[in-house]
């Protein structure tokens, strides 16, 4: 997946030394330029749907907006990294990579250090948006035109161990800028995919912004870090508040840099002969008998809202007229898109679900929650998993979990998930089970409870949840 034949493709295409900057200008240019109700229309839509980059104008909006802070985040977080890391061949895997800003700061550092751009042999973008990811293959390209590039459409929950293995002749750079925005089982399940493939030397870097207040239960990026259990005294740690982190700016990071040796033998094929499945979250479900990971991951912007600096991009501007008639056309654009015209198959299931049917109730829900055939919608979704739950519906009673889990959709309320998992547990839904162990294990939101996260672990591997048997694996038990 990459994007070509656009004007974005050609212009970087075009562009004699690329780098974060001339990336930053080129949205800057256009976001400016933009007529003022566009671009407060653009800028409502970001703030309301972060996740939901599937137009050329929500990426430029979100580069405008997020590129500089995340870019200043990954280039403190790899001045932690040695010249000897940076003159190994070396292998990028970007979790949640939108446009590919790891790639990009990464090559920046080896053109400041002087160090050949042929270093990077291998690189790995992973994002569940197929236009942030065509962009993030667009930018990688472009930076490194030697190296192989391959991308993976896919939600974190959906990883398995062959998306993440790292090539043991290779020095292995992890790069995390969303993991703040992870729930604790999509963490937990994360940790698990990237252990099992781990091979050879392994860096690992996760940025977030810094929140000074005091949180209950464990960081995200520090659960992740202790779940990962780097190499001993090779943790360094960075929380940088507002005008400490760059000066003049708002701008909070938190830094988790880490190494972690992997195996150095070879690494098995995988053993699931079947595709990959369809880049929409796994972990609302409409099958009672399905065993889905945890609940899904909807990356967001979290970064304080800061304009990069001013574009040298020289780029006309449109006559008056024109930009009114732009600004009318954009607008019936927009409409259509966030209004379209239900197929005959969602008009029957809505109509099923309006007449009482709980399982038509949960399956309205699922796609108004992945945005699959309908408009991504949390509340919506919400609205008929309750619904469904309120008639017992096992699958519903999970995904009413995790939305009060992750906050979305509905105030975050872990007392409140724990509720609807162990409805939804008694009902023998094997992931609920294991998200209330995580729940205790972690702390988060709760008192932590090792005792009580052994018995659900314990309840669902019994009935072979394989997440809930590593897991135990991990505490030195075995079902």
């Amino acid at each position: 997946m990459i994007e070509s034949d656009t004007n974005y493709s050609f212009l970087i295409g075009s562009m004699p030394h690329l780098t974060c900057a001339s990336v930053r200008a080129l949205s800057d240019r256009f976001i400016t330029d933009l007529a003022e109700a566009d671009r407060d229309h653009l800028f409502a839509e970001l703030k309301r749907d972060g996740n939901q980059l599937t137009t050329e104008p929500r990426l430029c909006a979100y580069t405008y907006a997020f590129g500089a802070v995340r870019e200043a985040r990954l280039r403190r977080a790899f001045s932690h990294l040695s010249n000897i890391f940076a003159q190994r061949d070396v292998e990028l895997i970007d979790y949640g990579c939108g446009v590919g800003l790891g790639a990009l700061v990464y090559h920046d550092l080896l053109l400041e250090r002087g160090l050949p751009l042929t270093s990077v042999r291998r690189i790995t973008l992973i994002d569940p948006t197929p236009r942030c990811l065509e962009r993030a293959a667009l930018h990688a390209r472009v930076c490194f035109p030697g190296a192989e590039l391959r991308t993976i459409c896919k939600y974190t929950d959906e990883l398995q161990a062959a998306d993440t293995t790292s090539d043991a002749k290779l020095h292995t750079l992890h790069i995390f800028s969303q993991i703040a925005d992870m729930e604790v089982p999509s963490i937990a399940h994360l940790a698990d995919t990237i252990c099992a493939g781990l091979r050879g030397p392994n860096y690992f870097a996760c940025v977030t912004p810094f929140c000074e207040r005091a949180l209950r239960g464990t960081p995200p990026a520090d659960l992740f870090v202790e779940l990962m259990d780097p190499d001993e005294g090779r943790v360094t740690v960075e929380n940088l508040a507002a005008r400490r982190f760059v000066r003049g700016q708002q701008w909070t990071a938190s830094l988790r840099v880490f190494t972690k040796e992997g195996s150095h033998d070879t690494p098995p094929p995988p053993t699931d002969p079947t595709p990959p499945p369809s880049p929409t979250p796994p972990a609302p479900s409409t099958d009672p008998s399905s065993s889905p990971p945890a609940d899904p991951v909807t990356p967001t912007p979290t970064a304080v809202h800061a304009p990069p600096p001013k574009s040298t991009v020289p780029i006309e501007k449109e006559p008056a007229r024109q930009v009114v008639d732009t600004e009318h056309r954009i607008d019936e654009i927009l409409t259509s898109l966030n209004e379209p015209e239900e197929p005959e198959h969602i008009r029957q299931l809505r109509n099923a679900a309006e007449s009482g049917d709980a399982k038509a109730q949960n399956k309205l829900g699922y796609l108004y929650d992945t945005g699959r055939e309908l408009p991504q919608n949390d509340a919506e979704a919400v609205r008929w998993y309750r619904r469904a739950a309120a008639q017992n519906h096992a699958m519903a009673l999970y995904n009413l979990a995790n939305h009060y889990l992750s906050g979305r959709g509905v105030p975050q309320d872990t007392e409140e998930a724990i509720k609807w998992y162990r409805l939804a547990a008694d009902r023998d839904v094997l992931p609920a089970m294991n998200n209330l162990g995580v729940i205790y294990a972690s702390g988060r939101g709760v008192r932590r409870n090792e005792a009580e996260a052994i018995k659900w672990y314990r309840r669902a591997a019994e009935r072979g949840d394989e997440t809930a048997i590593r897991n135990l694996k991990k505490r030195g038990i075995k079902v």
